[in-house]
C-alpha cells in the first residue's frame, strides 16, 4: 500500500526532486500538493515500476489528472 508521508512537514522542490530513487533511497511523488513515499510500491504498481520512476521526486498532478487516474476537481 502506498504511504502518506508526514503532512505536517513541508519540503522544497528541491528536497523532493532527491527523492528520485538515485540521489536518495525513497522515491517521492507530490500529487495535488500531497506528498508520498511510494518506495514500497515500485514493484506492486500494476503498469510497472518504469511509469513510477517517470515521475519520481516531481509533482506528477498534471500526469494523474490528464491520465484520467484522478478525477478532475
Amino acid at each position: 500500500m502506498v504511504q502518506e508521508a508526514n503532512t505536517t512537514q513541508h519540503f522544497s522542490l528541491e528536497e523532493v526532486s532527491r527523492h528520485n530513487g538515485k540521489i536518495e533511497k525513497a522515491v517521492w511523488l507530490v500529487i495535488k500538493g500531497s506528498l508520498y513515499d511510494v518506495s514500497d510500491y515500485l514493484d506492486k504498481h500494476p503498469g510497472g515500476r518504469d511509469i513510477i520512476e517517470q515521475h519520481a521526486g516531481k509533482d506528477a498532478s498534471k500526469h494523474f489528472l490528464t491520465s484520467g487516474i484522478l478525477a478532475k476537481p
